[in-house]
């Protein structure tokens, strides 16, 4: 994986969270890793984590599906580590350190997985070492969000903080 880019389009507030734990327990029979969807249903948020909600994943390098030497070809293994938040609509860049932790994928109901799987949406718990950055905050909730995420200036967590490559999800 090169460069790895999430748009960060939403946050979940405690509500949105017991919601979510709800539609991951109505898709369990889709979970193949137990281990995954035990972690997702018992979770609870530390002061030092944010769980988003993240528009299609991109990276360099990636090779088109018909290109794929094995199915993980499309896929980052979580954890990883992530370096940057970037403003989309002003181009900051606030350096960060911080760990995916954990990551559920959305399809056809949100389904815990190991990975982060190229051009799909996801969950995602963010890890701090410290404090949440207050640019999530700004971020709408679940329940604030709309299709129309473009109007939000929603983030783009980063995996190189040098990466200037342009996001078009």
């Amino acid at each position: 994986m090169e460069n790895l880019r999430l748009g960060a389009v939403a946050r979940h507030c405690d509500n949105d969270i017991r919601q979510l734990k709800k539609e991951i327990a109505e898709t369990a029979k889709k979970c193949s890793d137990k281990a995954a969807l035990d972690f997702w249903l018992n979770w609870k948020p530390s002061a030092n984590e944010i769980l988003l909600y993240t528009s299609y994943a991109e990276w360099d390098g990636y090779k088109p599906y018909h290109e794929w030497e094995s199915p993980d070809d499309g896929n980052t293994p979580v954890p990883v580590s992530m370096h940057c938040i970037e403003e989309r609509k002003t181009g900051v860049k606030h350096p960060v350190e911080f760990l995916i932790s954990h990551c559920a994928i959305v399809l056809g109901g949100v389904i815990p997985i190991p990975t982060i799987a190229f051009g799909h949406k996801h969950m995602v718990i963010c890890s701090f070492e410290l404090t949440i950055p207050d640019i999530l905050y700004s971020l709408p909730t679940i329940a604030e969000y709309t299709l129309d995420y473009k109007k939000y200036n929603y983030v783009i967590l980063k995996s190189n903080i040098h990466d200037d490559y342009p996001f078009y999800s």
